[in-house]
C-alpha cells in the first residue's frame, strides 16, 4: 500500500520532506530474531534541550518498570517495559487531528504502571476517547500474551495495525500516520524499511544488527545510504555529510531496543543508548531496582558529538568512525559491545537473583564511560587515524539534469581499472547495470522513459572508489 502511494510522490515532494519532527520506531515478530523474542526499537530525536537521556527504574505504580527519560522531567517516559512484559514507545505524528503536548510522556508512564495486556491498553484508549487525550502520535506496543501492534493515536480516535497481520513481519513508523495528512519523516521511513528487510533476508536478527545497521545509519534526503567514511564534500568540507535526514541524525539523543518475552521465566530487557547513537555504546537494563550510576555518559556523548559536528548543527565529520587500524570510533564501539552483549547473556537472570546483574551493570557502565572518554581524548589529540583519502574529489557531471530519461556523464577522471555504472531508485532498487573497459569513455546512458518523475542515483565504481551522482527525471 505504501509503495503505491510513494510512486505518486514527485521530486518536489521528496525535497520538501525535511524530517524535522522526532523519532524512528519499529517492532518485529519473534520468528525473525535469533533468540525467538519480539523486538521493538526507537531512535529518540529531540535536540539539545532534551539531550541527556537515560534509563530510570520506576516503582510507583501497580507494576514496576524501566523507562527511558530525560533530565527535564523524569516523570515523563519516552519508552519502557514493565515487569509483566508490557512495553511501549512512540514517535510524534502531527498529521493526526487534534492537539499534542507532553501528554505523550505521561500517557506512556501511566500505561507502564498499570497494564499487562494490549487489551488493557485498548480499553484505556476507548475510555479516553470520550474525555479526550493530549496525546498524538504513533505508538508501538507489545505484551507477552498477544504479540504486538502499532497504534496511530489522536486526541479522541485511534487505529491499530496488528503485527501478526503484517506480511513483512515488522512495522515501521516515523512522523507520519496513514490516517494523518502529511508525509513528514518519509525519507527515514523508506530507509528503515530497507534496512530491516535486508536484515531479515540475511539472517535472524540480533541486538548488534539493530545497533550497527539501524541506529548508526547515515542516509540522504532521498533515503539513499551514505558510505562511512563519507568520501565526499559538503559545503566544501571533505568527509562531512549532512545528517538531518538520517535515522542517526543531528537531533538524535538516544536509542533503545526492547526485548520482549513469550515465556513466564523470561525477563524483559531494555537495551539503552544513553546519548548520540553514533558514539555511545548500548547497555541492557532490566525492570529491577537499579541506580543508573553513569549519568555522565549522555553528557560525554554530547561532547563527542559536538567535536564531530564542529562546523554547524547538521554537518558531521565521518572520517574518524572507521579505519584500517581498528582504532576508529565504530571499531572501538563494536568490539566493546560484542564483549558486553556476550557477557550479559551468560548471566543467570532472575527476579530472585538480582545481585549478579547489579554488579555486572555497575562494571559495564564504568567500562563504557572509560571507553567514551578514550574516544573523546583521541579526537582531541587526533590519535584516531582517519582513512587515507584523495586530496580532491574527482569531477563528474550529469548533462542535462534534470532530464526526461536521457543524459550524459561528463568527467576528466582517469579510471584505473574496468569500472561499473549502476542506476538506483530511491528505494535502493538497481534499475541499470553495465561493466565497462578501463579505456572506454562514459557514454550516453538511457533510463527508461516509462519511469515516473523522481530522483535516481548513478553510481560509478572504480576498484575501491565509488562516486554517486543524483539524477532527476522531470517530464
Amino acid at each position: 500500500m505504501f509503495y503505491q502511494i510513494k510512486y505518486f510522490l514527485t521530486a518536489l515532494l521528496l525535497f520538501s520532506v525535511s524530517g524535522l519532527l522526532p523519532c524512528t520506531i519499529g517492532l518485529i515478530r519473534s520468528e525473525y530474531t535469533a533468540n525467538n523474542r519480539p523486538l521493538m526499537w526507537k531512535t529518540r530525536d529531540r535536540g539539545s534541550t532534551y539531550a541527556n537521556n537515560y534509563p530510570l527504574y520506576n516503582s510507583n505504580g501497580v507494576y514496576h518498570f524501566v523507562g527511558f527519560v530525560d533530565d527535564t522531567n523524569e516523570l515523563l517516559t519516552w519508552a519502557g517495559v514493565n515487569s509483566q512484559g508490557f512495553a511501549i514507545l512512540n514517535a510524534q505524528s502531527d498529521g493526526l487531528p487534534g492537539l499534542s503536548s507532553l501528554g505523550n510522556g505521561s500517557f506512556m508512564t501511566y500505561s507502564l504502571q498499570n497494564f499487562t495486556h494490549l487489551q488493557d491498553f485498548e480499553n484505556y484508549l476507548n475510555e479516553t476517547n470520550v474525555s479526550g487525550r493530549t496525546t498524538k502520535g504513533n505508538f508501538a506496543v507489545m505484551d507477552r500474551f498477544a504479540g504486538g501492534a502499532m497504534y496511530e493515536i489522536a486526541n479522541s480516535t485511534w487505529y491499530k495495525y496488528d503485527l501478526e497481520d503484517s506480511s513483512e513481519g515488522f512495522i515501521i513508523r516515523t512522523n507520519f500516520s496513514f490516517h494523518g495528512d502529511n508525509f513528514t519523516g518519509l525519507e527515514r521511513y523508506e530507509r528503515s524499511q530497507t534496512i530491516i528487510s535486508e536484515l531479515i533476508n540475511t539472517d535472524l536478527i540480533v541486538i548488534n544488527d539493530i545497533v550497527n545497521a539501524h541506529f548508526r545509519d547515515f542516509s540522504d534526503q532521498e533515503s539513499y545510504p551514505l558510505s562511512i567514511p563519507f568520501l565526499g564534500s559538503t559545503l566544501g568540507n571533505w568527509g562531512y555529510l549532512d545528517n538531518r535526514y538520517s535515522i542517526c541524525r543531528n537531533i538524535s539523543t538516544g536509542g533503545l531496543v526492547i526485548e520482549g518475552i513469550n515465556e513466564e521465566s523470561q525477563i524483559p530487557i531494555l537495551w539503552a543508548i544513553s546519548g548520540f547513537p553514533a558514539v555511545t555504546p548500548i547497555i541492557p537494563y532490566l525492570p529491577l531496582a537499579f541506580q543508573y550510576s553513569q549519568v555522565s555518559i549522555p553528557l560525554l556523548s554530547q561532547t563527542i558529538k559536538s567535536q564531530l559536528m564542529n562546523i554547524n548543527s547538521y554537518l558531521i565529520n565521518t572520517l574518524f568512525f572507521l579505519n584500517d587500524n581498528q582504532t576508529g570510533i565504530w571499531n572501538l564501539l563494536r568490539q566493546h559491545e560484542t564483549t558486553l552483549i556476550d557477557s550479559f547473556y551468560l548471566l543467570e537472570l532472575s527476579d530472585y537473583f538480582p545481585d549478579q546483574y547489579q554488579d555486572w551493570l555497575e562494571n559495564i557502565e564504568t567500562q563504557s564511560y572509560y571507553l567514551m572518554n578514550e574516544i573523546y581524548n583521541n579526537l582531541l589529540t587526533k590519535e584516531l587515524e582517519p582513512p587515507t583519502l584523495p586530496l580532491t574529489q574527482p569531477s563528474f557531471k550529469l548533462y542535462p539534469n534534470p532530464h526526461q530519461g536521457d543524459f550524459r556523464i561528463m568527467t576528466q577522471y582517469k579510471f584505473v581499472s574496468d569500472y561499473t555504472v549502476e542506476v538506483f531508485n530511491v528505494r535502493g532498487q538497481r534499475l541499470y547495470y553495465e561493466q565497462k573497459q578501463q579505456n572506454t569513455p562514459l557514454e550516453s546512458i538511457k533510463i527508461s522513459s516509462s519511469l515516473p518523475v523522481g530522483v535516481y542515483f548513478i553510481r560509478i565504481i572504480d576498484e575501491d572508489k565509488s562516486f554517486t551522482l543524483k539524477s532527476i527525471i522531470m517530464k
